[in-house]
């Protein structure tokens, strides 16, 4: 047989399969889709997932770790300078919007808010490194700060997305970044 015939076939039942989950994870979460709900939905049947996939799961991190690696890479490509983490930010949050669908349902009802936090503590050991050189806070500290910030970040984050992410990602940045500034600058004050 055609080996691009093949390809083209595995690429087609994947494509169905990603959509399909993605369909799915509007509706319940994760841990309640089942391979009979994803096979009935992208018409496939259960050999054909499984010569692919394990579980609803896996595909499910295949996902994340694709959107995942196009980040990374994209934030290793931008060259962001050191002590620049109002660019990261907004580096991220156009990579969100570039996504938006996929980002949707991830930081939505039904996503996985560790997988988002993964996302978000991209910029963990440039804000630990600056903070520290302002600061005479703790180690422990700094982290309960930065885990502070990344919640709130991710919450605003998921309410732009479930409101169709009508604002532009710069002002989503500033939104973000001022409200850190104004609660942060009783620990940073010079």
């Amino acid at each position: 047989m055609n080996p691009n015939k093949m390809d083209r076939r595995v690429r087609y039942t994947k494509s169905a399969l990603r959509e399909s989950l993605l369909e799915l994870l509007r509706e319940k979460p994760i841990g309640r889709v089942t391979v009979a709900d994803l096979c009935r939905r992208a018409d496939i049947n259960r050999n054909t997932f499984y010569a692919h996939y394990q579980s609803p799961g896996q595909l499910l991190l295949e996902i994340e770790d694709e959107l995942f690696e196009e980040i990374s890479r994209s934030l290793r490509e931008s060259n962001l300078s050191v002590g620049s983490i109002d660019g990261l930010l907004e580096e991220i949050l156009q990579l969100i919007a570039q996504n938006s669908d996929l980002c949707a349902i991830l930081f939505g009802e039904f996503g996985d808010k560790d997988y988002i936090r993964k996302i978000m503590y991209i910029a963990h050991d440039e804000s630990m490194r600056q903070w520290g050189t302002v600061t005479s806070l703790s180690q422990t500290q700094l982290e309960r700060i930065y885990t502070f910030v990344v919640n709130g970040s991710v919450a605003v984050i998921s309410e732009w997305l479930a409101g169709g992410a009508k604002e532009s990602t710069r002002e989503i940045a500033d939104f973000i970044n001022a409200m850190s500034a104004k609660g942060l600058g009783a620990y940073f004050k010079a």
